[in-house]
C-alpha cells in the first residue's frame, strides 16, 4: 500500500488548450483531422496518407490556428485536390466523414489499419477545471480507400469481435488531467515562456500552462494503438488521449454547508492483465497480476479558483503475491490448489516489484499480507 498526503492548497496546473473535438475529412488519398478546443478558438491538423493501407504515415505542423485560417487551409486543400484530381458525379473533393471527441489510436487485424475514434463520452466527475469523461461508444474507420474486408472472412471474424467489446463499461479519459497518474504527480506544471511579461502570476502564463505529464503506460490501455506509425512520438501532445482502465466516481458532501467532493479513481494496470485464477504471481519484469491503483481525492469546492484548489489524495495499490504461483483451473473444485511454478531464492524478480513502487510513489511503503491463516485456508500458507 502507497500513501500520498498532499497540502491543504495547491497549485494544479490550469486547464491547457487541449484538443476535444476533431472532425475526420477524408479524400481518396488522404485523411485530415482537424481538432479543435471547447471554445472553438484554438486548432490543429494532421495529415494521414491513406495509398498505403499497411503503413501509417502523418504530418503534423504542431501550429495552433484560428478558425478562419483553418477554414483557409481546409479551402486551399479542396482547390489543390480538384485540380489535380476532380471528383466524379459533382461529389465534393474533401468531404466531412464524422465528429468525434478524440482519436484513440490505430488498430489492425489481418489487413491494413484502422483509425479509432470516441464517438460518445459521458462526464462522471470534476476537479477543478479538469473534467473525467467516460467512453460511451466508439467508431472504427478503414484507412484504405476501398473496402479491403468484403471477401476476408477472418478480418471480418475480427471486426466483429473488436466490435462486440463493450467500452461503455470501463474506460476513462480526461484531456487536461494525466488521468494514468497520481494527483500528486500531476501537480508540477511545465511553463510555457510568456512573451509578454515575466510575472508568475500573470493570467496569460497560467492559461498557457501546460502539465505535459508523460503517461504512465502501467494504467495506459491504448499505448498499443497509439505507438503504431509512431503516431505518439510524431504528433503534438494535445492529440494523444490516454485510456485508463477501471472505475470513476464522485460524490458531493455537504459538511458544515461547504460543498466537498469526494472522488475515487480505480486504474487497472494493462500489465500482465488478466481474470481472477487464470492470472496469479507475477511476471519476469516484476508485473503482478490483478493489479489495482486506488486513489481517492477529497476537494473543496467553495474554494475553486482558475490556479488553486484545495485538496488532499491517498493511494493505495492492491495485486497478486509477488511470486511464480499459480492455480489449476482444470479441475471443479472451489479452492484450487496454490502451486509454486519457478523458485527465486534472491526474490530478485520481486525485487523490480518493490523498486518499481518506490520510484512509483516513494517511501515509506507499508504491505499489508491479505493471506487467510485460516484452517480451511491452510493451502494459502505456502505463499
Amino acid at each position: 500500500m502507497a500513501t500520498t498526503r498532499l497540502k491543504p492548497r495547491l497549485q494544479l496546473p490550469g486547464a491547457p488548450v487541449t484538443i476535444q473535438r476533431v472532425a475526420v475529412y477524408e479524400t481518396r488519398s488522404a485523411f485530415y483531422l482537424v481538432g479543435n478546443n471547447n471554445e472553438n478558438t484554438s486548432f490543429r491538423y494532421i495529415r494521414i496518407d491513406r495509398t498505403d493501407p499497411n503503413e501509417i504515415s502523418i504530418a503534423d505542423d504542431r501550429r495552433q490556428y484560428s478558425k478562419s485560417d483553418m477554414q483557409s487551409i481546409l479551402n486551399t486543400i479542396e482547390e489543390t485536390y480538384s485540380k489535380t484530381k476532380p471528383a466524379k458525379g459533382g461529389s465534393p473533393v474533401l468531404k466531412k466523414l464524422l465528429m468525434s471527441f478524440g482519436l484513440l489510436g490505430f488498430i489492425r487485424f489481418t489487413q491494413g489499419y484502422y483509425l479509432v475514434f470516441i464517438t460518445r463520452r459521458r462526464k462522471v466527475a470534476q476537479i477543478g477545471a479538469h473534467i473525467i469523461y467516460k467512453v460511451e461508444d466508439i467508431s472504427l474507420t478503414e484507412l484504405a480507400t476501398t473496402k479491403t474486408n468484403t471477401n476476408n472472412a477472418e478480418e471480418n471474424r475480427y471486426i466483429k469481435y473488436f466490435n462486440s467489446l463493450d467500452f461503455s463499461s470501463n474506460f476513462y479519459f480526461c484531456y487536461t488531467l494525466e488521468l494514468t497518474r497520481t494527483m500528486q504527480q500531476n501537480l508540477v506544471p511545465v511553463p510555457v515562456d510568456c512573451s509578454t511579461c515575466s510575472d508568475s502570476s500573470c493570467r496569460e502564463c497560467i492559461t498557457r500552462t501546460r502539465s505535459f505529464v508523460d503517461p504512465n503506460e502501467k494504467f495506459m490501455w491504448n499505448s498499443h494503438m497509439l505507438r503504431a506509425g509512431n503516431f505518439i512520438a510524431k504528433a503534438a501532445p494535445e492529440w494523444i488521449i490516454p485510456l485508463v482502465y477501471g472505475f470513476v466516481s464522485q460524490a458531493n458532501i455537504s459538511v458544515f454547508g461547504k460543498s466537498i467532493y469526494l472522488t475515487l479513481i480505480a486504474r487497472r494496470s494493462s500489465k500482465y492483465a488478466g481474470t481472477r485464477f487464470l492470472k496469479r504471481g507475477m511476471n519476469d519484469d516484476g508485473d503482478v497480476a490483478n493489479e489495482v491503483e486506488t486513489e481517492q481525492v477529497v476537494h473543496d469546492a467553495s474554494y475553486n479558483n482558475h490556479r488553486y484548489l484545495k485538496l488532499t489524495a491517498y493511494v493505495q495499490l492492491r495485486g497478486s503475491v509477488p511470486a511464480f504461483w499459480h492455480q489449476d483451473t482444470s479441475t471443479m473444485v472451489p479452492k484450487p490448489l496454490i502451486t509454486i511454478s519457478r523458485v527465486d531464492p534472491y526474490f530478485s524478480v520481486a525485487a523490480k516489484h518493490f523498486d518499481y513502487l518506490l520510484g512509483q510513489y516513494g517511501a515509506p511503503i507499508y504491505i499489508l499480507n491479505l493471506v487467510k491463516n485460516k484452517v480451511s485456508y491452510q493451502h494459502h500458507k505456502i505463499l
